[in-house]
């Protein structure tokens, strides 16, 4: 599972991808929704 944050406008958003095709997916979306600041991390799935 990965965590995305970013922030859009000063406020910060965070979404959750549960695979590598979807956390690029995600990530480009924000990108060209004007998002900045744009990380990634990968939790452990238990």
């Amino acid at each position: 599972m990965y965590i995305i944050t970013a922030t859009y406008r000063g406020r910060k958003i965070t979404r959750t991808a549960f695979g590598d095709f979807q956390a690029f997916t995600i990530v480009n979306q924000l990108a060209r929704d004007g998002c900045v600041d744009i990380g990634m991390r990968k939790e452990d799935e238990q």
